[in-house]
């Protein structure tokens, strides 16, 4: 991403200091990484499922994460 990018459009502004933290996490990932998604559920994460054109998961405005495993580097 450059540096004018930003990932808001994904985010809503929180209300109130004591909310669950949320992530978003992308359609094709949610399915791959099933067990991720229910570990972060069992944190008490709120997850979105949605079609993300950047990253597998958006923690924030600013910090997405790309999931790689061993294959992606081979």
């Amino acid at each position: 991403m450059s540096g004018t990018e930003t990932l808001l459009p994904y985010l809503k502004e929180k209300k109130n200091s004591k909310q669950k933290p949320t992530i978003i996490v992308d359609s094709r990932e949610a399915n791959t990484a099933a067990k991720i998604v229910k570990g972060l559920r069992e944190k008490d994460v709120t997850i979105k499922i949605e079609h993300l054109e950047k990253g597998d998961y958006i923690l924030s405005d600013e910090c997405a994460v790309e999931r790689k495993t061993v294959k992606d580097f081979v």
